[in-house]
């Protein structure tokens, strides 16, 4: 599938962004997976972003939480030696969706390569 990614902190996205995120993660978390929880939070104020765009619309998305923002805590050092260090925060992602029109074609996989590449600069 071939995609175009964009990164945006909350004050920059348009209201037109903002509706297509809220309209999708309704639309995925609520009505598909028929799950009646508060969607929005304080955290999407200090999200970064991440939308996928094919012609100008919305087909996937997911936020990248910063590790100051982030209540749980991980020992990457562990995983990667090259990470200095121990039992910190560390960034997230969640909220991760792609719209039922556009699965199986690996977009949540490109989606995650480019959120893990967020992070990761948060880290080093």
């Amino acid at each position: 599938m071939n995609c175009e990614f964009s990164i945006k902190t909350f004050d920059e996205l348009t209201s037109v962004d903002l509706y297509h995120i809220l309209k999708a993660r309704s639309q995925v978390f609520v009505v598909e997976q028929n799950c009646a929880y508060q969607d929005m939070d304080e955290v999407d104020f200090d999200c970064l972003h991440l939308i996928a765009h094919q012609n100008a619309a919305l087909v996937g998305y997911c936020r990248i939480i910063p590790p100051e923002f982030n209540k749980l805590k991980s020992n990457l050092s562990v995983a990667d030696p090259a990470i200095k260090t121990n039992h910190t925060a560390m960034p997230a992602i969640g909220r991760v969706l792609v719209l039922s029109e556009h699965r199986g074609d690996g977009l949540a996989r490109q989606m995650m390569n480019q959120a893990i590449a967020q992070c990761r600069k948060k880290v080093r």
